[in-house]
């Protein structure tokens, strides 16, 4: 099973990502992880970090680290994966492993298949960004990172069994059934 939520800014996206987590844990009976992706770099990402892992205190969540490498990962099966997000993850993979440089064939080798791999035996939940509608013009190393973020989208969407896009804290159906 897998799931896309998207959204924007403080849109809601984390929390709906939880409820549908939560929601999947109760079906499949697996353990529940929260995939953090984001690297700890400036006092500005340190909050950020501490803000989520307050929020997610007691919630049962066993959380694992994972700022690049999805491919690592070997969750018990039936379980239920949210991994926040893949903008950071791209991101790592682009700027600090260079494992991406530039390609949507190597997006596709080191973040796409890898999930995809993931959600065959456990439920994943992808959040997402919505960087696409702001109407800016970046520079072309941005451009690029904008570009395979939104072929990784459009690729784990494809595949999705759910995109849910989160506006103003209300989930939207863009592909399948809200499920929570």
């Amino acid at each position: 099973m897998l799931y896309v939520v998207t959204g924007g800014a403080c849109s809601g996206k984390s929390e709906y990502a939880e409820r549908l987590a939560f929601s999947k844990k109760s079906e499949l009976g697996g353990k529940l992880y929260y995939i953090a992706t984001m690297c700890a770099e400036d006092d500005e990402s340190l909050e950020r970090i501490a803000s989520h892992r307050q929020r997610r205190d007691g919630k049962g969540f066993e959380t694992i680290e994972c700022p690049y490498k999805i491919s690592a990962l070997r969750p018990q099966k039936n379980s239920v994966l949210l991994i926040e997000c893949m903008s950071n993850l791209l991101a790592n993979e682009m700027f600090i492993t260079g494992n991406i440089a530039s390609d949507k064939s190597e997006a596709l080798e080191h973040i796409i298949k890898p999930i995809i791999e993931l959600s065959r035996y456990s439920c994943v939940i992808a959040v997402t960004n919505e960087v696409f509608s702001d109407g800016m013009s970046y520079d072309k190393e941005s451009m690029k990172y904008i570009e395979i973020l939104g072929f990784i989208n459009g690729e784990l969407s494809a595949f999705s069994d759910g995109v849910f896009e989160t506006v103003c804290s209300v989930p939207i159906a863009i592909k399948g059934e809200l499920q929570c």
